[in-house]
């Protein structure tokens, strides 16, 4: 059974399309001649606040905090686009926003480490998201 995600924030696709095209169109990243991007699926961020480490409250006191999305060129991880919550969105507006894109060495750990997980979980229901801890420096 693959990994459980939870469903994407609604108008997400539309954002990520948004953000993809801006990107290529300042030239932040490039994709061969007839090379079409590939969008993972977006997965959970969490926030563990210093607070929240401090007082031993563990992971349930970690706060949404948005989406990441990781965008390769064929088997290549380009990076990862950052979506977060929309506070402004009424009607019909995406419940999120383009918050950034980031690209590097913790971007392809973050999309290898989904990848084992998916082959670790076999058939066990596992739910995927992160969660950051910038106290701690911290990613997992």
């Amino acid at each position: 059974m693959p990994l459980m995600l939870d469903a994407p924030p609604t108008g997400a696709e539309r954002v990520i399309d948004a953000a993809i095209a801006e990107l290529i169109g300042e030239g932040a990243i490039a994709f061969g001649r007839g090379i079409r991007p590939v969008v993972a699926a977006p997965v959970p961020v969490y926030h563990l606040g210093a607070d929240a480490i401090a007082e031993g409250k563990g992971l349930a006191a970690a706060k949404p905090a948005g989406w990441l999305v990781t965008v390769r060129n064929n088997a290549e991880v380009l990076g990862g686009l950052e979506l977060a919550p929309n506070e402004r969105a009424k009607g019909r507006l995406p419940s999120v926003r383009f918050a950034s894109f980031t690209s590097g060495p913790m971007q392809r750990g973050i999309a290898e480490a989904i990848g084992v997980a998916e082959k670790r979980a076999g058939r066990t229901r596992t739910r995927v998201a992160l969660v950051r801890a910038p106290a701690l420096y911290l990613m997992a």
